[in-house]
């Protein structure tokens, strides 16, 4: 399925460029190395798995590591921590990363600890879940409606998508704040420069060869959900 496929070439491209990029660096303990984790995580999602991977990483440290994750709400959220290793110029590379799985509807609060040494970094996250409901009164690309998919999903998976007239109606309460097509002649494409992503405006026309339709929705409490077109 090209979600699946497209969620693991990305997810792929993104370890390896934080191991590349933590290599350049040096990075070893910072300040906090979980300060990037934000405190707050509030999911719109209609509770379908489309993807797996882990949500956070640790730098990469040369010697070895223990990361753990708590949740204070079973029901709602778990985590399952990964331990990994990487060979650079000839020395062994520790890092870690961890993977949260919705169980249920509501809020639960993650406890994320890294130990280093005689050190022991922590990070507590709020993760709240909210049952998604469409935000559209109306969604076409030329003639072709995807209301009745949206209704129940958030993301629509289509043999092809199709160029035409990109038209919607939010209902009271919503705006749109991005709409992206990624645009090429496959998926998995490694040639630079054959897939690019075009911003999209309502009322303008979907191109040609659109592989995926990504879109960015908030709420009037400013939460965003992400819907698309794949």
């Amino acid at each position: 399925m090209k979600t699946k496929r497209t969620l693991v070439i990305l997810r792929t491209f993104v370890l390896l460029s934080v191991l590349a990029l933590f290599s350049a660096l040096g990075v070893h303990a910072a300040e906090n190395p979980l300060a990037s984790i934000p405190t707050k995580n509030y999911i719109i999602t209609d509770g379908v798995v489309r993807g797996t991977g882990c949500d956070y990483y640790t730098p990469a440290y040369s010697k070895k590591i223990r990361l753990t994750v708590t949740s204070s709400n079973k029901k709602v959220v778990t985590a399952k921590v990964y331990n990994f290793t990487n060979e650079l110029n000839g020395k062994t590379q520790y890092f870690a990363g961890y993977e949260t799985t919705r169980k249920g509807w509501g809020k639960a609060t993650l406890t994320i600890k890294l130990k280093v040494g005689s050190r022991t970094y922590t990070r507590k996250q709020t993760v709240t879940y909210q049952k998604y409901t469409t935000p559209f009164s109306s969604f076409k690309i030329g003639n072709t409606s995807y209301l009745s998919t949206f209704k129940k999903y958030q993301y629509a998976d289509v043999a092809k998508i199709p160029s035409g007239k990109l038209s919607y109606t939010l209902k009271k309460g919503y705006k749109m704040k991005e709409i992206s097509a990624l645009v090429g002649s496959s998926a998995t494409a490694a040639t630079p420069g054959d897939i690019k992503t075009v911003k999209l405006k309502k009322g303008q026309k979907v191109p040609k060869n659109t592989l995926n339709l990504y879109l960015v929705v908030e709420d009037s409490k400013g939460n965003t959900m992400r819907l698309g077109i794949y």
